[in-house]
């Protein structure tokens, strides 16, 4: 597909401009399968992956197909990030056969918006196609829909010919279509993760009725620029509220994003709040599929009940971002409660010419539990159930366990918490790997408040590699934890293992930081004189790519 950007105005293009980058080229091509990545379809990277066939439909029957519509997709990135887009997915209703209300064949033109025009920085305020003024436009897409004999149902793909590349003013954009023929795509798609909002081309304003949102899965790389000091940080004091993402501040081995729906969140939207409430009030003794799936407690089912009501009230306002004002730790001042899920495990990435979980590493993580009394919670998992590790907290007991590769061999640290304030605990594995023997000189830290509390350093095993490839959890599980450890998973879901309290600060560090760094991270947050923790000395993970795909568990 041929594709020209048009760059960034005032809101403003001329008509040549814009028909210039209109031409037709490559088709829309049926077939596009949803997660495998394939570099024949939409390229090496997902900025989202939703494109589905399922919910109601949208159609314009005449000819040319004008959507009054665009999808607005938010927190997708920061302000400031340099973004590329390179494909997209889109679910479309075909039929090359004359006279019905489904796609015909024809040119499909997909506009980009910026959302950083208008009263809201971060959304959609409206476009007119007649006199081009508006949101500005990012760049325009052009492709050819050639269907398949017989109604086909199926998500269609195109890979730009060149990307769409800028900088991002907002933390999002809007997509709007038309065609040469009539138009019928997918809406309303069954239990996605992130959809576009359907709001009016004109104002912004949002679509009602039964299907509000719009499904497309979108290729490319938002890429974190400048650089920032500190490296691999995550830190709630810069997130902006309600954001549901929980990003890094500089070019990232680890991207969280909070589960969707969030525990009582029974509209889905991903905020646990009053309009789940009236959900739940509209639907007491109805069936269980009324409310979203995954929004119940654990291993809860059958008819919506009271209980429900007690599950909602619990995590109300989840995601909540809370100002912290504790003299303790003035390096903190924000933490979110609840965990979040690793978009992506790029531990199994090569740093170096080897696999990062084949190599020593450190996590760092301030927290502050609800009580020392509240039963297992993760604190940070990663990996599966074959080779994985994961710093847990069993009442006041705090826990790092590391499963490795080779039976026998796996590393378990504990200690006994005596005080429910802010905590620094930091993780260290130190890992020597051998591609044809076993190393048995690996060990692990297990440091609080900047001291070490408990080390294997007199017992080593070989760790062989500490992630597997499953997701990662921070606060929560993020698919399946290593098996053998302290926790134990009964598989029927009905284990909470979330975190009771607040996550201000995580961090992992490709390198086995020392006693000394570690009791200079803890300074870092405790002092007054210096609020900013101090920049590894050992070799950054440049080589590790900002990674959006969630990668299904392999152990």
């Amino acid at each position: 597909m041929r594709f020209r950007n048009l760059g960034r105005a005032a809101g403003m293009f001329s008509a040549a401009l814009l028909t210039a980058a209109t031409a037709s080229a490559l088709d829309l091509v049926k077939g596009f399968e949803r997660g495998m990545n394939l570099p024949e379809q939409l390229g090496g990277d997902f900025i989202l992956d939703e494109a589905a066939t399922g919910g109601g439909d949208f159609a314009d029957q005449t000819a040319p197909g004008f959507a009054t519509w665009v999808a607005q997709y938010n927190n997708i990135w920061t302000a400031g990030d340099a973004v590329s887009i390179s494909g997209l997915a889109i679910p479309i209703v075909a039929n090359d056969a004359a006279g019905t209300n489904n796609s015909q064949p024809g040119d499909w033109t997909f506009t980009f918006f910026e959302l950083s025009g208008g009263a809201n920085p971060n959304l959609f305020d409206g476009y007119s196609f007649s006199t081009m003024t508006g949101e500005p436009i990012l760049g325009t897409v052009t492709a050819t829909l050639q269907p398949y004999t017989g109604n086909q149902n199926d998500e269609y793909f195109v890979k730009f010919d060149t990307p769409i590349d800028f900088t991002a003013q907002s933390s999002g954009f809007a997509l709007h279509m038309q065609s040469t023929n009539t138009m019928r795509v997918k809406i309303n798609t069954a239990a996605p993760t992130r959809r576009g909002v359907r709001v009016g081309l004109a104002d912004g304003v949002a679509v009602g009725g039964a299907n509000p949102n719009f499904a497309a899965s979108f290729s490319g790389s938002p890429v974190a620029l400048p650089p920032p000091a500190v490296a691999h940080r995550i830190d709630s004091a810069v997130q902006i509220p309600g954001n549901r993402t929980w990003e890094t501040l500089a070019p990232s081995q680890e991207r969280f994003a909070f589960r969707n729906p969030q525990p009582g969140d029974y509209n889905g939207d991903g905020f646990t709040n009053a309009a789940d409430y009236t959900v739940w009030r509209d639907n007491l003794d109805g069936d269980e599929t009324l409310l979203a799936s995954g929004s119940r407690a654990p291993g809860v089912s059958g008819p919506v009940n009271a209980g429900d009501y007690t599950h909602w009230a619990a995590n109300y306002s989840s995601p909540a971002m809370t100002s912290v004002n504790d003299p303790s730790v003035p390096g903190i001042t924000a933490a979110f409660r609840g965990g979040a899920i690793g978009t992506a495990n790029v531990f199994e990435s090569v740093l170096n010419g080897q696999q990062v979980s084949r190599q020593s590493g450190s996590f760092e993580l301030w927290f502050k539990p609800d009580g020392l009394s509240n039963g297992d919670q993760v604190l940070y998992e990663v990996g599966g159930t074959g080779a994985g590790s994961y710093l847990s907290l069993q009442d006041d007991t705090l826990s790092l366990y590391v499963k490795s590769a080779f039976a026998g061999n796996d590393q378990l640290v504990s200690t006994t918490l005596t005080d429910d304030g802010w905590t620094q605990v930091v993780a260290v594995i130190h890992n020597t790997y051998e591609a044809t023997l076993p190393s048995a000189d690996d060990y692990v830290d297990l440091y609080v408040n900047g001291v070490l509390a408990a080390t294997t350093e007199l017992s080593p095993t070989d760790v062989n590699d500490w992630a597997g490839g499953n997701q990662a959890g921070l606060g929560l599980i993020g698919g399946v934890f290593a098996s053998g450890g302290p926790l134990t998973d009964p598989g029927d879901a009905s284990a909470d293992f979330d975190l009771k309290g607040h996550i201000a600060i995580f961090e992992f560090t490709p390198t086995a930081l020392t006693a000394g760094d570690v009791a200079a991270r803890y300074a870092a947050i405790t002092s007054s004189s210096s609020l900013a923790v101090p920049e590894p000395s050992t070799v950054m993970l440049a080589g590790l790519s900002l990674a959006l795909m969630v990668h299904r568990a392999r152990r």
